[in-house]
């Protein structure tokens, strides 16, 4: 995976922005690329979404939902809540069933901040990242690059879904 990070990031950022154009909430929305930027690069290295960069993204969702479109920040709330409580019950239901931590709560609670800034389209952030691990997972594994075993980080797929998501719903 890191041998094609360089070339996979750059289209990550650039195709959302050319298919949706830039967010209406710019300024915030450089920042929160910058910060998906590097949680995808330590969970690439470490296998987990730190907080110290998770927690931010979460206050600048309520705070740019509140700022721009006051009437959704209960609708983004609530999906941020009913977010966490479902990928949060995956993740133990996969644990009991198959005695695998496959999804981390960091991945969960990140999921919970994206939803904080795009509100019930948090699934089709879900499908995104999910869609595209899968994919990348087979192509890696047709090169010989994975096996079937080995842990695959998902945060830098949920933050390429997250920021095509985003420059849709606010480009």
């Amino acid at each position: 995976m890191r041998s094609l990070l360089p070339v996979l990031a750059p289209v990550g950022v650039i195709a959302p922005v050319w298919m949706f154009g830039w967010p209406e909430a710019l300024l915030a929305s450089l920042v929160l690329l910058g910060l998906l930027g590097y949680l995808a690069i330590f969970d690439q290295k470490h296998l987990r979404l730190p907080d110290h960069a998770t927690l931010p993204i979460a206050v600048l969702g309520i705070v740019v939902t509140w700022g721009y479109w006051p009437p959704l920040l209960t609708s983004h709330i609530g999906a941020a809540c009913v977010t966490i409580g479902l990928l949060w019950g995956v993740s133990v239901l996969w644990l009991r069933m198959r005695g695998v931590d496959a999804l981390g709560l960091g991945d969960v609670k990140f999921a919970g901040a994206a939803a904080l800034w795009v509100g019930p389209a948090i699934s089709f952030v879900v499908m995104i990242a999910a869609a595209s691990a899968l994919l990348f997972t087979f192509a890696s594994m047709g090169l010989g690059r994975t096996r079937f075993n080995d842990p695959i980080p998902f945060g830098p797929f949920l933050c390429f879904g997250f920021w095509a998501v985003w420059c849709w719903f606010a480009g």
